[in-house]
């Protein structure tokens, strides 16, 4: 008997892993023999949990620098410090160059301008230095509301800075809520800022504390239910699909704030309600919203998969753009027919497109709101590369387009991505085991239930959830892991060694991309850029 496979995550819904919360030196050793290997650290310190003294901070800063640049190291004295005849004669050029550079400025003492090279380096000091280094600017306005608990501890030089890190994902805090910003830093976790910086490649929890539940706040204070979908606003602010908790929310100003769907009803298994109501923003409810998409006006799509609808919010109101009905048919208004929808993107024009999931096809809504069929068949799943209603897909559950206009799908049940181009559908990647339609297809090749998709930078980002990793399919065909260690659990750290849980949809912006950590009940994040 087939399965479903959108059971897939219904059926282990209530396994939700327990956050791993490693010891800062295990943690970074991966991150220090990088840096070992790069020339960065000299050696790895015996006590990587130890504070790291402000002359050894700025070296390091300094030579990371330097490497990225391709830079030389110019000789000279540093004759601008006062305490100048403390700092290692070896240091001395390192120090002049982040003093050349603008980075290090030295403390005021007494009409004197002081290195205190010995002295301990405070978080935020730290956090000012690499934000100098990034260019960064300390006087953007940052949000009232607070980010970390102890916010208000944060000096004004630091607290712009450490709100933009925390954009980036190179910064968060600890799990009780709190960012310690007096706190001095150690040597691993100096190690862990510059590899984040220097190499792009760190995956950490973003937000969500991991339990479940449903709570706005910070990074370790707000609380998804099975989080399925994200996407961004066209102010580049991400938005995330918490499904069982039947809202959207937005992540802006390092704060996550419900948007739309505030009920707090509980069904039997203590998820939230599902309900359908169009209306005003703050009143309007869903089933399990689970993915959405901006046009250039700002009107935002919303794919309700248990009401069968595509949303939209036009102002500060909710209406129903198609569907609503579950079923299958094509036309306008009451005719168009989802049949538990899971993904939607759009093209430069501002057509969407659907894929259809439980009718096996990909649907194309047209800006008059016309929904038609262009490729699949109704209630056939199965495998074949085609045209139109002769291509067959096996409950595909992820779509994005990418510059030229060519469509990308997640053919979910097949275990493979598809291409939709001319109206022809083809394999690009992954392996298919089987043809013979109806059956559950076991993955054969690259792909284990592929689902949520992001075409960024000419290459195609992908949720691989039942391999519990994030994937990328490049131009030649190539397909890499770039997130994830293939088992499931919730551990942050180098992307090959870090642990996600059925990962169901990706998002990229500014060189990180995100990740909706589903069984987790995390966003977790990589920089990608180097």
């Amino acid at each position: 008997m087939k399965k479903r496979t959108l059971s897939f995550i219904l059926a282990l819904a209530m396994l939700a892993a327990l956050p791993v919360m490693a010891g800062a030196s295990s943690w970074a050793d991966d991150m220090m023999k990088d840096l070992l290997g790069k020339g960065i650290l000299a050696a790895i310190p015996e006590a990587p949990d130890e504070f790291i003294k402000r002359e050894e901070f700025s070296v390091m800063l300094a030579k990371a620098m330097l490497y990225r640049t391709g830079d030389s190291l110019k000789a000279g004295v540093a004759t601008v410090f006062a305490d100048n005849d403390e700092i290692f004669s070896g240091n001395v050029a390192y120090i002049l160059y982040l003093y050349e550079q603008g980075i290090l400025r030295g403390s005021m003492i007494d009409g004197k301008l002081y290195m205190l090279p010995n002295s301990l380096i405070t978080r935020q000091e730290a956090m000012a230095l690499l934000g100098r280094w990034l260019g960064l600017n300390p006087d953007l306005p940052v949000s009232q509301e607070k980010l970390f608990t102890d916010d208000d501890t944060i000096q004004d030089y630091a607290r712009s800075i450490i709100y933009q890190l925390v954009g980036m994902s190179v910064v968060t805090g600890y799990p009780d809520g709190s960012y310690m910003p007096v706190r001095n830093i150690s040597h691993a976790e100096t190690s862990s800022l510059i590899f984040k910086v220097l190499n792009g490649k760190i995956l950490q929890s973003y937000f969500g504390n991991g339990d479940l539940g449903n709570a706005d706040g910070g990074p370790r204070a707000s609380m998804f239910s099975m989080p399925y979908g994200l996407c961004l606003d066209n102010s580049g602010n991400l938005v995330v699909f918490d499904t069982f908790n039947a809202s959207i929310k937005r992540i802006s100003g390092g704060l996550s704030v419900t948007m739309l769907g505030f009920t707090d009803a509980l069904d039997d298994y203590e998820f939230t309600m599902p309900y359908y109501l169009d209306g005003k923003q703050e009143e309007a409810m869903f089933g399990r919203p689970v993915d959405g998409v901006y046009n250039a006006d700002g009107d935002f799509f919303i794919v309700d998969r248990e009401n069968h609808a595509i949303r939209v919010l036009l102002g500060d109101t909710v209406y129903t753009y198609a569907g609503g009905v579950q079923g299958f048919g094509n036309g306008r208004n009451e005719d168009a027919m989802f049949d538990s929808p899971s993904a939607i993107a759009i093209d430069k024009s501002g057509v969407l497109y659907v894929a259809d999931t439980m009718n096996h096809c990909i649907r194309k809504i047209d800006t008059d709101r016309t929904v038609s069929t262009i490729a699949g068949r109704a209630g056939t799943p199965g495998y074949a590369n085609a045209n139109g209603s002769a291509a067959l897909f096996c409950e595909p559950s992820g779509i994005a387009v990418d510059s030229e206009g060519a469509i990308y799908v997640a053919d979910t049940g097949n275990h493979v991505i598809r291409k939709i181009s001319g109206g022809f559908v083809t394999t690009v990647a992954g392996t298919v085991s089987s043809v013979e339609s109806g059956e559950d297809y076991a993955p054969g090749g690259s792909f284990n239930f592929p689902r949520g998709l992001c075409w960024a930078d000419g290459k195609l980002y992908i949720a691989d959830t039942g391999d519990h990793t994030v994937k990328m399919l490049t131009g030649d065909g190539n397909v890499s892991t770039v997130a994830g260690s293939g088992e499931p659990g919730d551990r942050d750290g180098t992307p090959d060694t870090a642990m996600l849980n059925n990962p169901a949809s990706v998002v990229y912006s500014n060189g990180v991309l995100y990740i909706a950590d589903t069984f987790n009940n995390k966003i977790k994040s990589v920089w990608l850029d180097k």
